[in-house]
């Protein structure tokens, strides 16, 4: 029986006296006790289906604007690209308090898997100023073991696999879509094949994982950072004018942490927007960018006095969002 299209279908489908009368005459056309049960988890299931998706419709029309759209941020250059590709569904906004927040780390290794780099030479200079150094034990350090905060961290370096670019990136045009193969005065020689290859063993995978840790009481943190000679910002935070933009009172006081630590902090700036993989419901997300200022000298040695104020920040941050308190 396939599910009711028609959602004044579904309500009748779903009415008691219907459950109870479908219940009544299904079970006396079984005489074994083996048939009956099979007819009474079919029913069950059929329930709860469509139980699902009224509720998700109802939660759709109650939208302005209908479900969201897909947008997501480009790490590394001023660019943002918005996609009109419709969810499944999305969830009213309420006052939101997370149960789980999902720590997004994608550019914290400067790590290529044997036999993986074919870029030329020069190559280093660019690993050195555009990995994200640290930030895996930066923000997994501010969790402080809450079990409620995961980290999904890509182990490879950008310069590999960039995983938080788009299939199909507006990027590829420059040769720095999933697969980087022109960056500054460098090029990387690997064949379409081998691409293909690439985005079935890592890409994919990866953007599994992280989509299976988020649900509809889940925050996405995109973490990162940027060179100290970029901008004079200490701390940007970036998020999506959409469906999946956080609470006015969450930016808020998120900038009011890391100002009231003498931090200079920008919304949306010097990078903008977070990244938010399409679900079939809505959740909000968040970018933190620190600059490498903040933690690290320009040769490259971590400051743990500097480091220790960011991390007690981060999980000031984390208390905000998961208790709401700071």
């Amino acid at each position: 029986m396939p599910l009711l299209q028609d959602n004044t279908q579904r309500v009748k489908f779903l009415s008691p006296a219907f459950l109870k009368a479908s219940f009544f005459l299904l079970t006396s056309c079984c005489p074994s006790p083996r048939d009956r049960r099979t007819v009474i988890d079919r029913v069950y299931e059929l329930f709860w289906n469509n139980l699902f998706i009224s509720y998700i419709c109802m939660c759709i029309k109650s939208l302005p604007g209908g479900a969201p759209t897909e947008q997501a941020r480009c790490h590394g250059g001023k660019v943002m690209r918005m996609f009109n590709q419709k969810q499944i569904c999305s969830m009213p906004q309420t006052l939101f308090r997370a149960k789980r927040i999902v720590l997004h780390i994608p550019h914290s290794s400067p790590v290529f898997p044997n036999g993986y780099n074919y870029w030329s030479n020069g190559i280093g200079d660019y690993i050195a100023r555009w990995t994200d150094w640290y930030t895996d034990w930066i923000f997994c350090s501010a969790a402080m073991g809450d079990v409620r905060i995961v980290p999904v961290i890509f182990p490879f370096s950008r310069f590999f696999c960039d995983v938080e670019r788009l299939e199909n990136d507006p990027l590829e045009s420059i040769g720095q879509g999933i697969i980087y193969t022109d960056f500054g005065k460098c090029h990387r020689r690997i064949k379409n094949d081998e691409i293909e290859k690439l985005l079935k063993l890592y890409y994919h995978p990866f953007m599994d994982r992280l989509r299976c840790n988020l649900h509809p009481s889940a925050f996405l943190l995109d973490c990162h950072s940027f060179p100290y000679d970029l901008s004079d910002v200490d701390v940007c935070i970036g998020y999506n004018n959409d469906w999946s933009q956080p609470e006015a009172k969450i930016l808020t006081k998120t900038e009011s942490i890391f100002k009231g630590q003498g931090l200079k902090t920008g919304l949306n700036h010097p990078y903008s927007h977070s990244l938010s993989p399409r679900m079939p419901f809505s959740y909000p997300s968040m970018m933190i960018e620190l600059n490498k200022k903040t933690y690290m000298s320009e040769s490259g040695e971590l400051d743990y006095e500097k480091m220790k104020t960011i991390i007690n920040s981060l999980h000031r941050v984390f208390s905000l969002i998961l208790d709401g308190d700071i």
